[in-house]
This record gives C-alpha cells, structure tokens and sequence, in this order.
C-alpha cells in the first residue's frame, strides 16, 4: 500500500473541501491517526494494518480511540 496514494484516497472519499474549508465527521480524528501512523509504523505490513483500521474507522466499521498514546480499538466495535 503506497501511503501517499492512500491519504488522497481518504481525503478524496471522506473529506468535502469547499475552498479553504474542510469538512468531515471524524477530520481531527483522522489527523491524529495519520500522525500516529507515521511516528509508529515501523514496517510496510504495519503500516497497512494501521491504514486499513483508520480507513475502517472513517467507515464507522469500528471506533479507534488513543490512551496512553497508543491507538486501540474499542471492542464493542468489532463485529458489530
């Protein structure tokens, strides 16, 4: 998965930009994962792990939360 072809892909599927306004239910949440991302996956097979679980949580398949500045999956997300 090549990362940058990835972030535009998220922009371009759950970001609505109107001039220099950007619109999106989960915009900060999205931020702050993409940051984490980059600081923390150390290989390509985490990083498309860690892709895949932003891209499902921008779907609202499953909810991402931090604690401890870790990113988690809320459990009562999966499968659900």
């Amino acid at each position: 998965m090549d990362l940058e072809k990835t972030i535009k892909k998220i922009i371009k599927e759950y970001i609505k930009i109107d001039g220099n306004l950007y619109h999106s239910e989960k915009l900060f949440s999205a931020k702050a994962a993409l940051i984490w991302i980059g600081e923390n996956a150390k290989d390509k097979k985490s990083l498309n792990y860690y892709l895949t679980l932003l891209e499902k949580h921008l779907k609202n398949d499953i909810t991402l939360y931090w604690e401890d500045g870790t990113v988690k999956i809320r459990k009562e997300s999966i499968g659900g």
